[in-house]
């Protein structure tokens, strides 16, 4: 903002028509980066450059340069939202968790698990699964 009152300032006695293009430039520069500061899944530096991201699979904020991240065109980082340890870990946690209705069908039909207690059991082998592939994709 300092940028376009100095412009401001200096051409105060200038035309309009003169300073357009370059204010207007200026003026879009500041909200795409003001934007991209209030992400609440990135940090930038002064410059506009991502330097961390909240990864979704670890939970945790990894700087960009020491942790790959796969690009991501629709993303107002242009990366994605997980690491890439983080997305091979999402994507065999989920293949787990598919796999897993399968083998509590398998335990009521045997009478190894009454269905009334299917939700609580899923859910608890759900966070377990979580758990191991947190572990297994540190």
């Amino acid at each position: 903002m300092e940028q376009i009152k100095k412009f401001l300032a200096t051409n105060k006695n200038a035309k309009i028509s003169t300073i357009h293009d370059e204010l207007l430039n200026m003026i879009a520069a500041e909200l795409n980066k003001k934007s991209a500061q209030k992400s609440s899944t990135s940090r930038r530096d002064e410059n506009g450059d991502v330097t961390e991201i909240f990864c979704y699979f670890h939970k945790v904020w990894e700087n960009v340069n020491v942790h790959a991240y796969g690009s991501k065109k629709g993303s107002n980082t242009g990366m994605n939202t997980m690491c890439k340890r983080g997305v091979r870990g999402w994507t065999e946690t989920q293949k787990h968790i598919k796999l897993l209705d399968g083998k509590l069908i398998e335990e009521i039909s045997s009478g190894k698990l009454d269905i009334k207690n299917l939700q609580l059991a899923k859910a608890e082998r759900i966070v377990k699964i979580k758990s191991e592939m947190m572990i297994k994709h540190k």
